[in-house]
């Protein structure tokens, strides 16, 4: 694409986020500290009631030039807070003369483009990463989530699916022209060696042989906690010198834990707290395994292929996207912990094919997932080229 010339103005451009966690925090953080700056004058409205790590974040985005709003948003819907965010975010917009609103995720997609319709920004973009009509609801609550979706959608030019699988859901919502896929991507990561393997073994107190499998992920529902703890127990059953990890911090850790204990694998089990540094962390594990009961596309998915590591998920969202089943991983179906055992014990009674699909996932992700291709089809798509 031509760069453009002296005299044009940057485009100005401001995105919306109440998720600062997470994939979306991710995907926020990778995107405005990527564009380029000739081009874009980006700002950023967000929420810090979700993760107060973001506070950090929000250093590191003024330390780079970003302006950052502090706007109160909450998770669930509460018609006080919610209409006083929308109050605020109305008159941020309006003031800040913004020629792309660019929204992320439920609540800050819902008050984001309607706010942006509203003061006729010229181009209203929104990503939803996962949308709420997915998540584990009762009936009726997912009947509303769409309809509200459907409402904000009227309100945004482009849906933004970070995954294939997002498009029908997306189209379900709008017509057909006005969704577009632009995949999450990861920076490109040298190949780990043995001796990575080895020392991050000796600094968790690991036995360099034993098998290794590894779950990285907020503890909430969504993750499937509960089915790896399920299916740890099959597998310990057939591989008595196996050990696990869960990496991660959340509500549902404390429960988790009770599970561990009850199913009497206590001793079998390592809890780390959520790191900012877990593709290095990655070298510690064999196995990753991703039993998910909904997602976009996670990035540590990509990661864990992108290490070489032999992946074991649900086939749901982007992951059924990513991976050819047998070939660069396996999938099994969500809420199945004996298939998810018994994907993860094949994995490991066959070294040979566990290092073949690594090599197939890393050259995967490698040639199709980059960070540079994602920021360049944004780019695009806030110029309106896409």
């Amino acid at each position: 694409m031509p760069e453009p010339s002296d005299n044009r103005k940057p485009l100005k451009v401001l995105e919306v986020l109440e998720a600062t966690a997470g994939g979306a925090r991710r995907h926020l953080l990778d995107l405005v500290l990527n564009l380029p700056a000739g081009r874009f004058e980006v700002s950023v409205a967000c929420s810090t009631q979700r993760d107060p790590r973001f506070l950090d974040d929000i250093e590191l985005l003024e330390a780079r030039g970003i302006r950052v709003h502090e706007l109160p948003m909450q998770r669930s819907i509460r018609p006080i807070g919610d209409a006083i965010a929308f109050g605020r975010l109305l008159l941020l917009i309006r003031r800040g003369g913004f020629d792309v609103v660019h929204t992320h995720s439920s609540k800050a997609g819902f008050l984001g483009r309607l706010a942006g319709a509203l003061a006729g920004v010229p181009r209203v973009i929104h990503t939803p990463h996962a949308f709420p009509f997915e998540m584990d609801v009762n009936r009726l609550s997912r009947f509303w989530y769409r309809q509200l979706e459907r409402l904000a959608a009227r309100g945004c030019d482009r849906i933004v699916c970070v995954c294939p699988s997002q498009r029908a859901l997306a189209e379900s919502l709008v017509e057909p022209a006005r969704v577009v896929v632009i995949e999450n991507g990861i920076a490109p990561r040298p190949p780990w060696e043995a001796t990575d393997r080895e020392r991050r073994r000796r600094e968790w107190g690991m036995a360099a042989d034993a098998p290794v499998v590894g779950m990285v992920g907020r503890f909430m529902l969504q993750k499937g906690h509960s089915d790896f703890v399920a299916a740890a127990a099959r597998v310990a059953a057939r591989l008595p010198e196996a050990r696990f990890v869960l990496v991660g911090d959340g509500e549902l850790k404390p429960r988790i834990e009770k599970r561990i204990f009850a199913a009497g694998l206590k001793d079998r089990f390592l809890l780390i707290p959520a790191r900012e540094d877990v593709p290095d962390l990655l070298p510690l594990f064999d196995v990753v395994a991703l039993p998910s009961l909904w997602e976009g596309l996670p990035y540590v998915l990509l990661e864990a292929m992108a290490a070489g590591r032999g992946v074991v998920a649900a086939r749901v969202g982007g992951m059924a996207d990513v991976i050819e089943n047998g070939v660069d991983g396996l999938l099994v179906p969500p809420r199945t912990p004996a298939a998810l055992a018994e994907a993860i014990v094949k994995l490991f009674d066959n070294a040979e094919r566990r290092s073949t699909m690594g090599e197939h996932a890393r050259e995967t992700v490698m040639s199709r997932y980059g960070l540079d291709r994602m920021i360049g089809r944004l780019t695009a798509l806030y110029e309106g080229a896409l």
